[in-house]
């Protein structure tokens, strides 16, 4: 790191911490008291990493200036190298598990094959939570339904969300996560005011 930014971790980093490997550093953002899959109870609970993630829920750490997937790094501490071209998958299917024993290495070909067999792919029909390309939990889409029945406005939640008006617009209407139920506006009404009204 640059002289600025070593300073400013000085003056914010403990000195018993200052000399922590960046083992005891990594395990420190792990959380191993995670939910277990509900699909594999046999694997126990997912140890969750607590650091940063990425957009797809992956966590990520940063070492010698670059960053790096939390899920792989676990794989290399406990396994050895990860073959070239290979990808470390979940068995349990959360991205920011990193428990050991929760990934293998596979090929491009066996990641896509397991989203396949687990019905996760999109192209299946998989729904909500179920789907690889999931934004929001079922519960979160519960809540936008409800602040938008009390009359918040779409583009309030979307910026909230992190989403566009668009597809806050669809959740509010039905038109995706239909089989999570909720307060959905009626078909033909538009606009606070019919809103309201109903």
């Amino acid at each position: 790191m640059c002289r600025a930014h070593y300073q400013a971790w000085r003056k914010v980093t403990p000195p018993s911490e200052r000399q922590l490997t960046p083992a005891i550093r990594f395990w420190r953002k792990v959380d191993r008291n995670g939910p277990t899959p509900d699909h594999v109870p046999e694997l126990g609970p997912c140890w969750i990493w607590t650091g940063a993630i990425n957009q797809a829920g992956y966590g990520k750490l940063r070492a010698n200036k670059k960053w790096s997937s939390a899920h792989r790094r676990s794989y290399e501490m406990h396994y050895g190298s990860i073959p070239d071209g290979a990808f470390v998958c979940h068995r349990c299917d959360t991205p920011s598990c990193i428990r050991p024993d929760h990934l293998f290495a596979g090929t491009a070909a066996q990641n896509t094959g397991d989203m396949f067999q687990k019905r996760r792919a999109a192209c299946q029909g998989a729904l909500g939570e179920q789907n690889s390309h999931h934004k929001l939990t079922d519960d979160q889409v519960l809540t936008i339904r409800a602040r938008f029945h009390r009359g918040e406005l779409i583009r309030h939640l979307a910026a909230e969300y992190g989403l566009t008006v668009g597809s806050i617009s669809n959740i509010v209407n039905g038109r995706t996560w239909k089989h999570i139920g909720g307060h959905i506006r009626p078909a033909g009404q538009i606009g606070r005011r019919a809103r309201r009204a109903a």
